[in-house]
C-alpha cells in the first residue's frame, strides 16, 4: 500500500499484516483526498481506516489538521491510543476532548498545537463556545460512528461542527448502518463521495466474540458483573453454572 515506511513499521509493530476489506478500499482512496463514505461492522478496522491515511497525509504536510467527531467517550480515548500507536516516533500530538473530564485542563490543552482533535459533540462545542478552541482552520473532518451519533441525539451538534468547519478539503463519515432518512444529510457535508459497503449493518463482524450470561433468578447481576470485572473469565463464572444456567 502507498504508505510511509515509519507508519508500515508503526502498524507492524502493533501485530498487524494485512489489512482489513474496510481499509484495503479506504486508505488509497482517502490519501488521494476523496471524501468517503464508510459502511462497516464494529470490529472491522474502521479506526486504522481512516487513521492510517491521515497520518500519511501529516507525513508529507504537517500542517494537515483533523478532527474525529466520535459519540463516547470510550471510542474517543480508543482512536487517541490508536493514534499515539501509530505515530510513534513522529512527533505528532493529539488532543482527546471528553465529557466527564476537567473542563480547565482541557481549554488549556486545546490551546496548544494539535496535529487531531478527537472529540464528542458535547465537550468539543463547549470547547468552541468558551472560545477555547477555533474549528475554522480543520482540513479533514471525521464522523465516525456516525448513526450512534444520530440514535443518541447528536443530530444538531453534528449539523453545527460541519458548519464551523466548512472550509475542510475532505470529509470521512464511517457508519455501521445507512438509512434512507440520513441521506439529505450525509449529502450536505461529502462531495461526490466513495462510497464502500463491506457489511450490511444487520450483524456483528466475524471477528468479534459475542457471549451472552443468563442471570438466574436468584442471583445479584451486579454481584455476577462484579466477579467478572474483578478478573473472572467468562469461561470460569459459566463452569461454576449448573448446565441449565449456562
Amino acid at each position: 500500500m502507498p504508505v510511509h515506511q515509519l507508519l508500515k513499521q508503526n502498524i507492524q509493530n502493533k501485530g498487524y499484516k494485512y489489512p482489513t476489506e474496510i481499509q484495503q478500499r479506504a486508505i488509497p482512496a482517502l490519501i488521494e483526498g476523496a471524501d468517503i463514505i464508510g459502511i462497516a461492522a464494529t470490529g472491522t478496522g474502521k479506526t486504522g481506516a481512516f487513521l492510517i491515511p491521515f497520518i500519511e497525509q501529516l507525513l508529507h504536510n504537517k500542517n494537515n489538521t483533523g478532527l474525529v467527531v466520535v459519540p463516547t467517550r470510550e471510542l474517543a480515548q480508543q482512536v487517541a491510543e490508536e493514534f499515539k500507536a501509530l505515530t510513534t516516533g513522529m512527533k505528532f500530538r493529539a488532543a482527546c476532548f471528553i465529557g466527564g473530564t476537567s473542563v480547565n485542563a482541557d481549554v488549556a490543552r486545546a490551546g496548544g498545537t494539535n496535529h487531531l482533535i478527537i472529540a464528542t459533540p458535547g465537550r468539543l462545542l463547549d470547547l468552541v463556545n468558551r472560545k477555547a478552541l477555533h474549528l475554522n482552520a480543520i482540513e479533514v473532518l471525521i464522523l465516525d460512528e456516525f448513526d450512534r451519533m444520530l440514535d443518541m441525539g447528536f443530530i444538531n451538534d453534528v449539523k453545527t461542527i460541519a458548519s464551523l468547519t466548512r472550509t475542510r478539503r475532505q470529509t470521512l463519515l464511517f457508519s455501521a448502518t445507512m438509512n434512507a432518512s440520513q441521506q439529505a444529510l450525509i449529502r450536505q457535508m461529502v462531495q461526490d463521495p466513495v462510497t464502500i459497503n463491506v457489511s450490511s449493518g444487520k450483524s456483528a463482524s466475524s471477528t468479534v466474540e459475542q457471549n451472552v450470561l443468563k442471570v438466574a433468578p436468584n442471583e445479584d447481576k451486579m454481584e455476577v458483573l462484579f466477579n467478572l470485572l474483578s478478573g473472572d473469565s467468562f469461561e470460569k463464572v459459566m463452569l461454576l453454572r449448573k448446565p441449565s444456567e449456562r
